[in-house]
């Protein structure tokens, strides 16, 4: 996520609406999906071991985190050719973003297309908060069991007082999605790092919050941001850490003689992917979620998801 504030959420009932930091996704119609969680029945019908096969679920399971082509996926057929090229990458499951001009239906239907699987989404937390019916619907639609809140405001951080009333309102939250069937967790980024009386932001939320309740999707490139060591936080964090967002750093020089950091492909930066593999392998991860959010190989963010793959592929991950 680029660091002048959140991108574009899941919305509801379409993708159309972009929204913003804390607020609430524009209104429209429930789907009809029940409120429990339905498994088959006993009936005559045929057994849903008949129906289309889906990508069969296993852990460390790389996707792709819509994000990063979030340019090509402003009306249906772009979507439509976006979903093409990432399936065609090698990728079978996909974290979603917005896609403006489509509906939920239309875009479920695009990935079964392409033969690719949702396991989770971004949702802000006043979107679950206000529109709880609606977003369990989404998830229903789709059938993943993850949603990560992706950014949050100065109201809910900025002091430990702040963060433990972070980690209270989250459990709760989280507790009332957890009886649905879904997994509430928190997508951090940098600031999550400062200090308060010796002890880091994110730290304080993670010891307050309920640990069945809240777990971490830890985005590694912001973790290094936050001086941290992402191998050493996936293991502290051992048993709330389903899935984790795959970025990596490199170090840039620029013309003027000025050093900074910038987005690359995973493998063509400077984080430690073979300590972080293995962290993930033994907390049994079960999604790594490559993204990008910008400095794209030839401008090109397929091309940019691809060297990734290819890398990670050949440390044995797929």
């Amino acid at each position: 996520m680029p660091a002048g504030g959140p991108k574009p959420q899941l919305t509801p009932a379409g993708f159309p609406a972009m929204i913003e930091a804390g607020g609430t996704a524009s209104a429209g119609p429930v789907l009809p999906f029940p409120r429990k969680a339905t498994r088959m029945a006993t009936s005559s019908r045929k057994p849903a071991a008949k129906a289309a096969k889906k990508p069969a679920r296993r852990l460390c399971a790389l996707a792709a985190q819509l994000y990063t082509v979030r340019d090509h996926l402003k009306t249906t057929a772009e979507l439509d050719a976006a979903l093409r090229r990432v399936a065609k990458i090698g990728y079978r499951f996909v974290e979603l973003c917005a896609f403006p001009g489509t509906d939920h239906p239309t875009a479920k239907a695009l990935l079964d297309k392409h033969g690719l699987r949702a396991i989770g989404m971004h949702a802000g937390y006043q979107d679950w908060l206000g529109k709880f019916g609606e977003m369990l619907a989404v998830t229903r639609l789709y059938g993943f069991h993850h949603s990560a809140i992706p950014w949050i405001g100065g109201e809910f951080r900025g002091s430990a007082a702040n963060w433990k009333k972070t980690a209270k309102a989250f459990t709760e939250l989280g507790r009332k999605m957890a009886k649905e069937g879904v997994q509430l967790q928190y997508h951090n980024h940098h600031f999550e790092f400062e200090r308060f009386d010796g002890k880091m932001g994110l730290d304080i939320l993670y010891s307050a919050a309920d640990k069945k309740a809240l777990k971490a999707q830890l985005d590694l490139a912001w973790v290094a941001r936050g001086l941290q060591s992402p191998a050493e936080w996936i293991l502290r964090l051992k048993g709330r850490v389903d899935q984790l967002h795959f970025k990596d750093l490199a170090i840039l020089n620029t013309p003027e003689g000025q050093t900074r950091d910038k987005l690359s492909e995973i493998g063509n930066g400077n984080l430690d992917w073979k300590a972080i593999v293995a962290a993930a392998r033994k907390v049994k991860a079960q999604d790594l979620i490559v993204e990008q959010d910008a400095d794209f190989l030839g401008g090109d963010p397929f091309r940019s998801l691809e060297a990734s793959y290819r890398f990670l592929s050949r440390m044995g991950l797929k």
